[in-house]
């Protein structure tokens, strides 16, 4: 057997000991960008698509500190007027970003035109971190979803489910008649 001195071995016990904690300023290796999201405070936030967040309408720090993880292009589907819009189209770019604004006041606005702008929108991200939001995130889920069946060629089922994990909750009939009505 394999004799080791003391120290060496508190020493190798102390180094694993280490790689075994969290690092409490930048997370464990487990959190996910969601989790890290959600961290700052964000409302009903959810990760349905590689670099795509979905949430809550953000205030103006968590935009920020989202921009500081890394976070450059920012999506709203809210109306400008909504309670807690409009200040993006100039916050965010003042700070670096990328804003752009779709807006969706419900069911009606749930077209093929807005969700081919989404889809546009997405593809020029081009994997770069991105936040997609409403007020609630139901809109949000309701636009992916449709972008999931008529753009991405997605079965209804699998279309819905992606919007589910994005947050859509009552627009969800809506989504399924406009569906109905085939691509």
């Amino acid at each position: 057997m394999l004799r080791t001195p003391g120290y060496l071995s508190l020493a190798l016990i102390l180094v694993l000991a280490a790689c075994g904690q969290d690092d409490a300023r930048t997370g464990s290796d487990s959190d996910s960008p969601a989790d890290i999201v959600a961290g700052l405070g964000v409302e009903n936030v959810a990760a349905p698509l590689p670099d795509l967040i979905t949430a809550a309408q953000p205030t103006r720090e968590q935009v920020d500190e989202m921009m500081a993880l890394g976070y450059r292009s920012f999506v709203s589907l809210q109306l400008e007027e909504e309670p807690g819009a409009g200040w993006e189209e100039a916050g965010v770019v003042e700070s670096g970003g990328r804003f752009v604004r779709i807006p969706v006041a419900g069911p009606d606005d749930l077209t093929r035109e807005n969700v081919d702008k989404l889809a546009a929108i997405l593809a020029e991200a081009g994997g770069d971190p991105t936040v997609l939001y409403c007020a609630s995130s139901n809109r949000v889920g309701a636009l992916l979803a449709l972008k999931a069946y008529w753009v991405d060629g997605a079965d209804p089922e699998d279309a819905l489910a992606l919007g589910r994990r994005g947050g859509l909750r009552a627009l969800e009939p809506s989504v399924r008649s406009l569906m109905a009505e085939g691509r």
